[in-house]
């Protein structure tokens, strides 16, 4: 990777025509510019996961893909950090770049990657020694610990190739390189379905081949995100000699509701899974595997929905242009509901027929189960999009608080709470309805955040 250690004024980096900047471009026209790319990438990735849980489901059983499961809670912390620094940095280096200021956007863009690098070796360190106590702690029995250990043992090497491809993939896209991001993922996406292929179905290498082939992919995507840097003309440059690192702190609180999302919820999903475990067993879990992967590509859609409002707003934000900050919000609202609605009908209607792809032979029985749940979650699509996009939304404008208490109320406090309170009434139902309830609850917490910070209120305090 060829790295620019001289900061962007020193390297005369030239400045965008204004009339070419998100700030005043037509909203529609570059709100799809910058969606259709993000979407494309972020579909191909969902579809190679989908993949790795059919490869899994149909050639390794059904426990395999209850293995895999109950790691979400330890990759959700990784994530979770990962996506706190990389966001974070990201939206103040899109301000920045709204105020035309290189240099700080420049050394966020540094400052966040480093992090990254040294929290993902910190991780893998710490996950290589502590993994038998984790698996415990995850719930898991002597029939998972070795499906664990083949795939967790095999995948934390590659932990700080993730970090980096989160970190870049933020700030390229910010950086107004959305197709480059976007063809990271896709190009990611292929490798790992016809490594899928090869290590799982001709070679027979099990989990150790769908870590591995996860692993390779997620290279893949650095590889080319790093193409960046040879763009003679990019507004972000890397250095190693940085100051003031106060300011990735800063940076990274407007990325808190990013880790609040991704711990609560690996929090929650950890809870979840040990209820379905002793109220449903393995093959409960399965069922519930089965369903997560089948909501997985509307989930993303809305993600990539919100991370374009994101990315979009915090250069307005950084312009002074509300109007367009304005019109880029409701863009992504409608566009979240309509997608909501679209996979809400997806889901019910074909549910089980979708499902059967992940298995083999008769498994009726796990069906029926899976489709139990999918029937209490499809609401999930529609309520999960617009609490995401008010949350986005609120992290553009630098109030991170707000936007940490929409990720929190959705992802940790709210299902706690219903899970508490149906365990006792539908004890098979209670941790699945709770996710509905969740996201409804939030959605009325997040329309009174947004009324609270609204453009127009903001101005009128003198707080924009």
């Amino acid at each position: 990777m060829t790295i620019n250690t001289m900061s962007p004024n020193q390297a005369n980096t030239p400045k965008p025509d204004k009339s070419q900047t998100v700030s005043h471009a037509p909203a529609g026209r570059t709100f799809l510019k910058y969606l259709l790319p993000s979407l494309i990438g972020l579909l191909a990735i969902s579809s190679a996961s989908i993949v790795d849980g059919i490869f899994i489901g149909r050639y390794e059983g059904e426990t395999a893909l209850a293995a895999i499961n109950l790691l979400i809670p330890i990759f959700s912390v990784y994530a979770g950090l990962f996506y706190m620094l990389a966001v974070g940095g990201s939206v103040s280096a899109g301000k920045w770049i709204g105020e035309e200021n290189y240099q700080d956007s420049s050394n966020i863009f540094s400052k966040a990657l480093m992090a990254l690098i040294a929290v993902s070796l910190l991780f893998c360190a710490l996950s290589f020694t502590l993994a038998e106590p984790l698996y415990r702690l995850l719930g898991a029995d002597d029939s998972l610990k070795s499906l664990l250990d083949n795939y967790f043992k095999t995948l934390l090497p590659f932990l700080p190739v993730q970090a980096m491809s989160i970190g870049l993939y933020f700030f390229v896209r910010i950086a107004g390189k959305p197709a480059l991001a976007s063809a990271a993922l896709i190009s990611a996406a292929i490798l790992n379905v016809g490594l899928d292929y090869l290590f799982i179905a001709r070679l027979d290498l099990g989990l150790y081949g769908a870590a591995l082939a996860t692993g390779l992919s997620q290279l893949c995507a650095l590889l080319v995100l790093s193409l960046y840097f040879l763009h003679k003309e990019r507004i972000l440059s890397f250095s190693f000699r940085q100051k003031n690192w106060s300011s990735l702190a800063q940076s990274s609180f407007n990325g808190l509701s990013e880790f609040i999302n991704e711990m609560s919820a690996g929090t929650v999903a950890f809870i979840i899974n040990l209820l379905i475990i002793k109220q449903l067993g393995t093959q409960g879990l399965a069922a519930f595997s089965l369903v997560n992967y089948t909501m997985f590509i509307g989930l993303l859609v809305s993600f990539s929905i919100a991370d374009c409002l994101q990315a979009l707003s915090s250069q307005c934000y950084g312009a002074k242009q509300w109007q367009q900050l304005r019109r880029f919000l409701l863009i992504a609202l409608s566009a979240s509901i309509s997608v909501g609605i679209t996979f809400s009908v997806i889901l019910l209607s074909s549910a089980e027929h979708i499902m059967s792809v992940f298995i083999q032979g008769d498994k009726q029985p796990l069906l029926d189960q899976a489709r139990a749940f999918a029937d209490i979650l499809w609401p999930v699509f529609i309520l999960n999009g617009l609490n995401i996009t008010l949350s986005a939304y609120l992290t553009a404008l630098h109030r991170a608080a707000a936007s940490s208490f929409i990720a929190l109320s959705r992802s940790l406090i709210l299902p706690l709470t219903f899970i508490a309170v149906f365990i006792y009434l539908v004890p098979e139902y209670s941790p699945v309805l709770s996710i509905t309830l969740a996201e409804a609850g939030t959605l009325i917490l997040a329309v009174l955040l947004y009324k609270k910070y609204s453009i127009a209120k903001l101005m009128r305090h003198g707080q924009l």
